[in-house]
């Protein structure tokens, strides 16, 4: 009887523990989560950027409030930092080497004596990965004032994108000359989680400003992306084009 009562009272503590813990409706890294019980009906995280989370949530239910605002890494578990918390608004910077890690914000809130804590997922930065070539013919030598250049250029890419949710963003566009677009990408924003896209065709560049440079920008609550593929010409030798491919995160 003892064991049994034991048992009892185990089970009954675990399950009050289990009770404050909710988790959002979907359990899929996004924006915006929605709660049908417990303290917060809604977590929306509305920066882009991985260095800095700023958000705000909605409570549901008479006195409802929360205290405090944690980071985790959704896979392995361990605390990344703590978030600022005002009213209804939390706020803060994200230590280094997190761009990419999904994470999990942890709101502890409290509601009619009760303890909860509220899980909101938050994705890793949007990973992009491309491949490029460029063919280059009909060198043109120096000519007066005119630099040596080619007239016919043809570019070809294949990019793949991870936005890592649902609600991810991406737009494609020229930031010196004209290449082939990346259809449907450019220069439309759209909303996707992973695609795969391919350009291939002639491309133009400025005699006088001898670039060729497409950016690849892509967001979502978690962060910001954005790839560089970067096409140098020489104005005086023929034959010699270097190509760099970067990144900056946000």
């Amino acid at each position: 009887m003892k064991y049994l009562s034991s048992l009892f009272v185990v089970a009954c503590a675990s399950n009050s523990a289990l009770a404050g813990v909710i988790y959002d409706q979907d359990s899929e890294s996004n924006r915006v989560s929605t709660y049908t019980h417990g303290p917060v009906s809604k977590v929306e995280v509305v920066t882009s950027n991985s260095r800095y989370f700023q958000g705000f949530y909605e409570t549901q239910g008479m006195g409802a409030e929360c205290s405090h605002v944690a980071i985790f890494d959704d896979v392995a578990g361990y605390k990344i930092g703590d978030l600022n918390i005002s009213d209804v608004a939390f706020y803060g910077e994200v230590p280094e080497g997190n761009i990419h890690n999904a994470k999990s914000l942890r709101l502890t809130c409290q509601a009619e004596g009760v303890d909860y804590v509220v899980h909101h997922k938050v994705p890793g930065a949007p990973k992009v990965t491309l491949e490029s070539n460029v063919v280059a013919s009909q060198w043109q030598p120096i000519f007066g004032r005119t630099p040596g250049h080619y007239k016919d250029v043809q570019y070809s890419a294949s990019v793949f994108i991870d936005n890592q949710a649902d609600d991810g963003k991406c737009y494609v566009a020229d930031q010196v000359g004209t290449m082939p677009k990346a259809l449907p990408l450019h220069p439309e924003v759209m909303q996707f989680n992973t695609n795969h896209f391919t350009m291939d065709g002639a491309a133009y560049y400025d005699a006088y400003r001898p670039f060729l440079v497409k950016i690849i920008f892509c967001s979502n609550a978690g962060g910001t992306t954005i790839l560089g593929d970067e096409w140098t010409f020489s104005q005086s030798q023929e034959g010699k084009i270097n190509h760099e491919i970067w990144f900056n995160y946000r």
